[in-house]
């Protein structure tokens, strides 16, 4: 078990310690940082600004949200005592929530911690905070020191260009039903600067699909008969250009794109 654990470590700092880099052991110079997306339930690890890894983690039920902010982390316990609301503490052991490890956030009572219910990494389950899992734990424990920014978000929608100039969405569930999801993918697609406009009667019917998804956004084009006909709807996708059924009667039309 402690060489499994020093080797994971090793390949995750590998680039640090090559590049003359330490692991921190105080807040003072920590070049570390955590982001958590709620809706995604994903916890990025960035290193000097840079993306190191991605964990997945379980967040808080709707009757139980995981609060929303810009917090650090204020305390590292390991085989930590849980102190419920309404019941008597419950010690360390196999039946802790909290697994081996908590990293307390400066917001009473959430933190970062281990699990007892591996099921639920990857769904809002928790009682508002953030369950990993353990062999995860372990090994962010290891490297996170107290003070590490931590910021919480709740981000519906992630917008991308990639190299060919195809927008891309990726839409997760609004799991405390706090956004509208169409305002919000305008608004995404607006912040993106994409040179050409999306096809929201296309893309609706793509939304629709159950969340998690990923999608290329439909790309508005227009349609001639002739060059100097009115303008028809149509929409270009994954390769492939789509007309209504009201163009049937079209001969041979023209595409602009």
């Amino acid at each position: 078990m402690i060489i499994k654990k020093g080797l994971r470590l090793f390949f995750l700092c590998l680039g640090l310690l090559l590049s003359g880099g330490d692991v921190p052991a105080t807040a003072a110079d920590n070049p570390w940082t955590i982001m958590i997306n709620i809706p995604e339930c994903r916890l990025y690890l960035y290193h000097d600004g840079k993306l190191l890894k991605i964990y997945k983690v379980a967040v808080g039920k709707m009757d139980t949200p995981s609060p929303v902010g810009d917090f650090h982390i204020v305390n590292k316990v390991i085989n930590p005592t849980w102190y419920p609301e309404n019941g008597p503490a419950i010690p360390p052991g196999p039946n802790n929530p909290l697994g081996k490890y908590w990293m307390g956030l400066n917001s009473k009572g959430y933190g970062i911690h281990g699990n007892i219910a591996a099921w639920s990494i990857g769904a809002p389950a928790s009682q508002g905070c953030f369950r990993m899992d353990n062999q995860d734990i372990d090994e962010l424990f290891a490297i996170i020191p107290v003070g590490t920014p931590v910021k919480v978000c709740y981000q519906i929608v992630k917008g991308k260009l990639d190299q060919n100039n195809q927008a891309w969405l990726s839409i997760f569930p609004d799991i405390y039903r706090r956004l509208d999801l169409e305002m919000t993918i305008k608004q995404v697609l607006t912040d993106l600067n994409w040179e050409y406009e999306p096809h929201y009667g296309a893309l609706q019917c793509l939304i629709k699909a159950q969340k998690p998804l990923t999608i290329n956004v439909p790309r508005r084009i227009i349609i001639n008969k002739d060059h100097g006909a009115a303008e028809c709807d149509g929409f270009y996708w994954n390769g492939r250009v789509y007309l209504q059924r009201t163009f049937s009667g079209l001969d041979y039309p023209f595409v602009s794109m």
